[in-house]
């Protein structure tokens, strides 16, 4: 790395220590209160203090290389329609070390794709959850002193996203109410949301399709085109290659494509069986009396789910947390790494971040505190 005099600007190269920091996931609610803490905006009632400290320990961990606090496709989203958005998304690249994660989708492809390997090869399915496959950049870097950042403003998608989540939120209040009436037990809650998941990406694929054919032919190009770039064809083209049929009549690699999504041990596919669990232990609690739940429970759940296996922590809605911890016996059988917290024991999580801060290695630290100017 170049070191630079800030006096005499003499530049010289010096070797850094290698780093290994730590990938912690914060949702998009603790980013706003962070950036409030920032902007000396409005902070929790309650829980000024605590924010206060968050922030300042989130901060010595970052600039003392520790750990970075990656970005989503998520928190992009829901950037999107807050009203101090673009500097929302500058803050939160600036202060999580520039580092993102792959896009939820991209995670489910790939795990879907190393199925479909094992699948064609008559093998037990193999997933591995070294960080590395979830992180875009290189996480160990140490962070430049120098931050730039483009302002874009994405204004025009906020209308198609609050759409959607109103969509959303419909289709979830009713659900609820089916919950509330039939009250499953969590076994066969489970049993549904496993059995419903063999049959749910045909099914998605084919109504994509029509309705990209129906926009075609209506001429709205615009919204075919955003039809075409669903999730969902990307993943059947990557899967149409793993099964080795790219050469294949698209029919018949169409249809391959459908019997391995019905193939019996999808079931095991890390972001699906994680979600199942979390929507049926949702369901137990709206069968035992849980009158609603917060709009961004789909969210949360594909944060978890898409995230959990490989990242060291994360700091998620209190709700969810609540049920990874009354549904500790199921939990331990799923692929979850993570270091669940969320403000329902915040003190918990600022332990951890100290317990972080506690073990920086003499030479990282005497080199952050010369670059960064932290004491």
């Amino acid at each position: 790395m170049a070191m630079r005099c800030s006096s005499c600007r003499d530049t010289y190269q010096e070797i850094l220590p290698k780093l290994n920091k730590r990938v912690i996931y914060l949702d998009q609610n603790l980013f706003s209160i962070l950036y409030r803490v920032k902007t000396e905006g409005r902070l929790p009632i309650g829980h000024e203090a605590l924010s206060r400290e968050i922030y300042e320990r989130i901060r010595r961990v970052v600039l003392f290389q520790q750990a970075v606090l990656p970005h989503s496709n998520l928190h992009s989203e829901e950037t999107i329609i807050f009203s101090e958005g673009t500097d929302l998304r500058a803050f939160y690249e600036h202060v999580g070390g520039n580092i993102r994660l792959v896009p939820t989708h991209d995670v489910e492809i790939a795990q879907y794709v190393a199925f479909a390997e094992a699948y064609v090869a008559g093998q037990d399915p193999v997933v591995d959850f070294d960080v590395s496959n979830v992180v875009r950049g290189d996480k160990d870097a140490w962070l430049h002193d120098i931050h730039i950042q483009v302002k874009a403003n994405y204004g025009a998608f906020a209308g198609g996203i609050r759409a959607r989540r109103q969509k959303s939120h419909a289709e979830m209040t009713a659900l609820y109410d089916l919950w509330k009436a039939t009250k499953p037990t969590f076994k066969r809650a489970l049993e549904a949301e496993l059995a419903a998941h063999l049959y749910m990406k045909q099914e998605a694929f084919l109504n994509h399709a029509s309705s990209a054919f129906r926009a075609q032919d209506a001429g709205e190009i615009g919204k075919y085109i955003s039809l075409c770039n669903e999730p969902i064809f990307d993943e059947k083209r990557a899967i149409v290659y793993a099964l080795g049929l790219d050469k294949a009549p698209d029919d018949q690699a169409l249809e391959a494509v459908f019997e391995f999504w019905r193939w019996e041990r999808n079931r095991e596919v890390p972001v699906h069986r994680i979600a199942c669990h979390l929507w049926a232990a949702l369901a137990t609690r709206f069968g035992s009396g849980q009158k609603k739940s917060s709009q961004g429970a789909s969210t949360d759940i594909k944060a978890i789910s898409s995230y959990a296996p490989y990242v060291d922590a994360m700091f998620v809605d209190r709700e969810f947390a609540h049920i990874l911890n009354e549904r500790q016996s199921e939990v331990a059988k799923l692929p979850i790494k993570a270091r669940i917290f969320s403000f329902a024991e915040p003190d918990a999580f600022v332990a951890y971040l100290a317990e972080i801060e506690d073990g920086i290695p003499a030479d990282v630290r005497g080199y952050a505190q010369r670059i960064y100017g932290i004491a």
